[in-house]
This record gives structure tokens, C-alpha cells and sequence, in this order.
């Protein structure tokens, strides 16, 4: 069995594409080339959703879900199989319980990236 994460704000229950929300994704930021506004995307890695919930406004208050996609599909702009997927919506099945300098960690570790 393939688990799911999604990294967002702090408190969603479910998550849908920003085009349905209004609320800015990596599209926003300069990732719209690789990244459409009408899709979610979830990753099978927990080290890659803790990173993007790094990045989460303000600060790094973001949190890590386990999540269930809605007719995922491979990312094809990711050049990892298997690490990246797009879909209609996800179900949140839980909040990823995380230890409290991981965060911090990790935004200095995607700071780092060029």
C-alpha cells in the first residue's frame, strides 16, 4: 500500500486545487510552468512534504497529512518516478504528528536549494 502526504496550512480537513480556493500554490510562486492551479499534488515521500511545509506562509507554519488522493496520476514534470503525484482533491486521513525542530530544519535545508 502507497501512503500519500500533503504539506498545507495548519487545520484543513480536506484539500482541494487553489483554482477551486483562491488560495496561492507553487503556481504563485513561480512554478506554473510545472505546477497547474486546478490540480493537487501529494507526494509518497515524508521527507519531500515536510520540506514544502516548510515553505508554508507564514514562516513554515505549515503541517504534513496523510492523505487519500482523488484519481491520482504520476506528475510528469517530476523527474522522480514515483515521487510526485496530481489529482482532482484529497482526503485528509490524519495530521502528520511532527517533532518540533523539524520544521526549522528543513527550511533552512530548502533555503539552501538554488
Amino acid at each position: 500500500m502507497v501512503t500519500f502526504y500533503h504539506a498545507g496550512p495548519v487545520g484543513i480537513r480536506e484539500i482541494l486545487p487553489p483554482s477551486v480556493t483562491g488560495a496561492p500554490s507553487s503556481a504563485s510562486y513561480g512554478a506554473a510552468g510545472v505546477c497547474r492551479r486546478d490540480r493537487v499534488y501529494v507526494t509518497t515521500d515524508l521527507m519531500a512534504a515536510i520540506g514544502f511545509a516548510s515553505l508554508v506562509p507564514p514562516h513554515g507554519a505549515g503541517a504534513v497529512y496523510e492523505v487519500e488522493p482523488i484519481n491520482p496520476v504520476a506528475d510528469t514534470d517530476c523527474n522522480l518516478p514515483g515521487l510526485s503525484f496530481e489529482a482532482e482533491s484529497a482526503r485528509v486521513i490524519r495530521r502528520v504528528p511532527l517533532a518540533g525542530k523539524a520544521l526549522k530544519q528543513a527550511r533552512k535545508i530548502m533555503r539552501a536549494i538554488p
